[in-house]
């Protein structure tokens, strides 16, 4: 596939928000499932799967990241530049998982060959990426030893005409946030679970709230799962001044449910409603 196939605007190196992605902005949702930012646990990813993996299936859900053993991280992206030939960085960082969380916490993961930012190289090894052609980090991104959770990681490209400096912005609201992802192709956000090693039963996480905006504002949340007797689900608050209420809880499987962003800042569950209350804003850093 040449770079005019699938060419929507963008003349760069892109790394994807999902399979839809072709350089629009901005993207549709899901956008915090980068298809491009594939944790492969202990293997070595090669580039003809690279390749043939490029519309799917998606190689990170194959790979969990398990805590304590060697968890790679590729990122992989795609010239949509016409004419010359370019090159790029990408760098990759992670926070602990929170729902609207706060980019001012993430930290940079490190290269197994020590660095934090890695050259795009092509199949051979080369930095000049061709029109239309992919190209990986030149070494795999290592998870470093974390506690079982919930994380979130972020990739940025640097290229000659699209720089990207390794600090990340801060934002003023998680509507900006949101859109820095949705209209930057060369940025992209994928959530996973770091899960115990050797544990078939775990308690995964509790999530913290953040609300990066400067005023209270109301958000819904919906819970979904699989294979779940019922009653198990509970959800409570131990901030007394954060106040929610909650209807029956109802466990719909995942994909039951479509989210969406009403402006300026509020989430809403759209196909099933919950109950729901402020959130409030996060204390200044």
């Amino acid at each position: 596939m040449n770079a005019e196939a699938v060419n929507a605007g963008w003349e760069d190196i892109l790394v994807r928000d999902n399979f839809q992605d072709r350089g629009q902005t901005p993207t549709s949702q899901p956008i915090w499932r980068s298809p491009d930012i594939i944790p492969f646990g202990s293997d070595i990813l090669d580039f003809d799967l690279l390749e043939s993996s490029y519309d799917g299936p998606d190689l990170g859900l194959r790979h969990p990241v398990v805590q304590g053993e060697l968890n790679r991280i590729y990122v992989r992206g795609r010239n949509l530049k016409s004419g010359c030939p370019t090159s790029g960085d990408v760098r990759l960082y992670y926070a602990r998982g929170g729902l609207f969380l706060d980019p001012r916490e993430w930290h940079r993961i490190t290269a197994s060959g020590g660095a934090t930012t890695v050259p795009f190289t092509v199949r051979g090894g080369g930095r000049e990426i061709p029109p239309g052609q992919i190209c990986v980090s030149r070494y795999a991104f290592v998870w470093p030893e974390t506690p079982p959770g919930h994380y979130c990681m972020i990739t940025t490209v640097d290229t000659p005409a699209h720089p990207m400096p390794p600090q990340l912005p801060t934002f003023n609201s998680n509507a900006d946030y949101v859109n820095w992802v949705r209209y930057n192709p060369n940025v992209g956000w994928r959530n996973i679970d770091v899960i115990p090693c050797e544990r078939k039963t775990y308690l995964l996480d509790d999530l913290a709230l953040c609300n990066l905006d400067k005023t209270w504002t109301k958000y819904t949340f919906g819970i979904s799962g699989t294979n779940l007797p019922a009653g198990v689900a509970i959800v409570s608050s131990t901030d007394q001044q954060f106040p929610f209420s909650l209807p029956p809880v109802q466990i719909y499987p995942p994909g039951d449910e479509v989210y969406t962003r009403s402006p300026p800042t509020a989430a809403r569950l759209l196909r099933h409603r919950h109950g729901g209350g402020p959130v409030r804003p996060a204390p200044a850093l």
